[in-house]
């Protein structure tokens, strides 16, 4: 039972049975050490995954949109070609116009 409760501990330290750790700047989740920083598969943490189908890339542990896009309302969108967020998030272009260099047209 002890050998269990001290296995445990060690899981959660961030080191293996073994007892190895990662290198200072990199953490281990599931058994591989990554960089928190800008894993995309453990951003920030062990698990938090950016959905790179969604445009989100890891930049310094947070999930953001790739930098040719823009966080609206928690949607990576292209303001230079989207109608609901045409030059800026919010800006819904009028019925039967299209949005066009960030422009309404």
């Amino acid at each position: 039972m002890l050998r269990g409760i001290l296995l445990s501990l060690l899981i959660l330290s961030g080191c293996d049975s073994e007892g190895a750790a990662c290198p200072i700047s990199l953490t281990l989740c599931y058994d591989k050490c990554v960089n928190t920083e800008n894993d995309n598969d453990n951003c920030g943490g062990c698990g938090v995954v950016c959905d790179t189908a969604l445009s989100l890339v890891c930049q310094v542990g947070v999930c953001v949109c790739i930098p040719s896009l823009t966080d609206c309302n928690g949607h990576c969108v292209d303001t230079s070609t989207n109608p609901l967020n045409c030059g800026a998030c919010g800006n819904v272009c009028p019925t039967g116009e299209t949005c066009v260099g960030g422009q309404c047209t």
